[in-house]
């Protein structure tokens, strides 16, 4: 038996009229403008402060910004939370880049219709099933990660992440 390849793909849209996919973009668009006036209003915000005195060396930025936003340095500090935090950052990666991926793939053949007569899908075969296969498990690590913050948020309850 051998396998069609071009045949194991992603259909997107199935079902959804042109008037829902529209729908679907407005919001889309609507949350990126939430998000720009938020973070806009963070920044007036954020410049009313008083500047650090000497900014740090690009360097000794660079690693910083590497060690605690990417690396997440400060979250061993408490093991249980670095068992939910890792599955969380890496998940919302990984899904990040996978959804960018499947927009590149999406407007990459509505372009190529419009200047080829022919669109140009490489989300398929073997590329997709690992694809699929690796954003369902990041994924299912992002539930896993976010079961365990309520566990210890509403059952442990430390009073390290308390409101009060």
């Amino acid at each position: 038996m051998s396998w069609d390849w071009d045949l194991i793909t992603r259909h997107t849209y199935i079902g959804i009229t042109p008037l829902w996919k529209a729908v679907f973009y407005g919001i889309i668009l609507s949350s990126l403008g939430v998000g720009v006036v938020w973070y806009w209003r963070r920044l007036q915000l954020w410049r009313q402060g008083q500047p650090d005195g000497e900014p740090l060396p690009m360097r000794v930025r660079l690693q910083n910004m590497l060690g605690y936003a990417l690396g997440q340095k400060k979250v061993p500090r408490h093991r249980f939370a670095t068992l939910f935090h890792l599955p969380l950052y890496a998940g919302f990666v990984m899904l990040l880049i996978g959804t960018t991926l499947l927009a590149i793939a999406e407007w990459t053949e509505i372009g190529s219709h419009i200047f080829l007569n022919e669109g140009i899908w490489f989300h398929k075969g073997l590329y997709y099933i690992l694809y699929e296969v690796t954003l369902d498990l990041f994924g299912l690590g992002v539930i896993f990660g976010c079961i365990l913050a309520l566990w210890r948020r509403h059952v442990q309850k430390p009073a390290s992440v308390s409101l009060e």
